[in-house]
């Protein structure tokens, strides 16, 4: 131990770490072992924090750019950075960035680009089952949870994963090779690489098969939700075939017995509502068409895609025909206030006159 001691004077000031090799020969290292691991980002500011820590020098110790620094208040710095895990299915690889109050999805897709060369337009993120992120204006900090311990699963839209190559590092592949009567000091080493590697390793198939199952339960969630809409969105349309019937049935009774002389208002009415009809009928044959479309995506197991297409077809057509509903009954109200010579009621949703009840 001594003589490391008198090693460490000629070691540079950005040197952390200083070891034997197997010949008996000192070596410096500016980086801390991989077997340590550490994940890239924490272990470049740890790194940084060892550099102005372990000076020789004690007169420059602590000191950065010639500003005195509190080591241990730096420390507390680096350990209270919030670190986001991204677990990159398509490329197989675990990536971590620093995330602030003001990084939205956007940022972090520009970040991730950067790193695994995946589009930012083909890139998807899986949070959770019921956490599907695709707004790029939406704040990173809000999945906050135990700093980030929970990981942010990546997938790529158009693929699922490439074909990985496993390359045994260079340490391992020595250890498989090497006779049992090597020294001591060498398999040791040997030793710590390996049982790094497998547990890296190990780390992502664990991290690969959550992703997988979390991707297969999000679609089951989704079209769960799906299935609610659906039966609505059917019941909705039910309900408004009625009333279209019922409101052919006035229109053509007030033909046979209003005419523009003697009521303009009400003919002006019908128009109105005519257009309206128009319109739900649209929209029922648009979301008929979307019905058959996710029927046959269903049973080619292809539903990804059209997922969102549909959910926003069943709001927007639910959200039309209520919309529709509403101002045919309000029409239809103010009319009654103004009719003079028939009397009328509002019979779910659509004006008759009592004569047609």
């Amino acid at each position: 131990m001594i003589s490391l001691f008198n090693h460490l004077k000629e070691k540079s000031d950005d040197d952390i770490s200083i070891s034997l090799n197997k010949d008996g020969n000192v070596k410096f290292s500016t980086e801390i072992l991989i077997a340590n691991r550490l994940s890239p980002l924490f272990k470049r500011y740890i790194e940084d924090w060892l550099r102005l820590l372990l000076v020789f020098d004690s007169n420059r110790r602590g000191y950065y750019r010639g500003e005195k620094k509190h080591v241990f208040a730096e420390l507390e710095a680096v350990l209270n950075k919030k670190m986001l895990k991204v677990f990159s299915v398509y490329n197989y690889r675990n990536l971590t960035y620093e995330i602030t109050n003001s990084t939205s999805l956007s940022d972090l897709k520009l970040l991730i680009e950067r790193d695994t060369q995946i589009p930012k337009e083909d890139q998807l993120f899986v949070f959770d089952v019921e956490t599907l992120i695709y707004d790029d204006n939406f704040k990173i900090i809000h999945l906050h949870e135990e700093n980030f311990q929970k990981p942010l699963y990546l997938f790529k839209k158009k693929d699922t994963f490439v074909d990985r190559e496993v390359k045994l590092p260079q340490h391992v592949q020595t250890l498989l090779k090497t006779k049992e009567t090597s020294a001591e000091l060498l398999l040791r080493s040997l030793y710590a690489h390996t049982v790094s590697f497998i547990g890296q390793e190990k780390e992502l198939i664990e991290e690969f098969d959550v992703a997988l199952l979390q991707q297969i339960n999000h679609i089951i969630f989704q079209f769960s939700n799906l299935k609610k809409l659906y039966k609505t969105t059917r019941q909705n349309l039910a309900r408004l075939n009625i009333q279209i019937e019922c409101y052919n049935q006035c229109q053509e009774w007030c033909s046979s017995t209003v005419t523009s002389s003697e009521n303009e208002e009400y003919l002006i009415y019908l128009t109105k509502e005519r257009k309206y009809l128009r319109q739900a009928k649209e929209l029922t044959e648009n979301f008929n068409s979307l019905t058959e479309m996710f029927l046959k995506v269903l049973e080619k197991e292809a539903v990804t895609k059209y997922v969102d297409n549909l959910k926003t077809a069943l709001h927007s057509a639910e959200a039309d025909i209520a919309q529709h509903i509403q101002e045919i009954s309000d029409e239809g109200s103010a009319y009654l206030r103004n009719a003079q010579k028939d009397t009328f009621c509002l019979w779910n949703g659509v004006i008759l006159p009592t004569s047609q009840q």
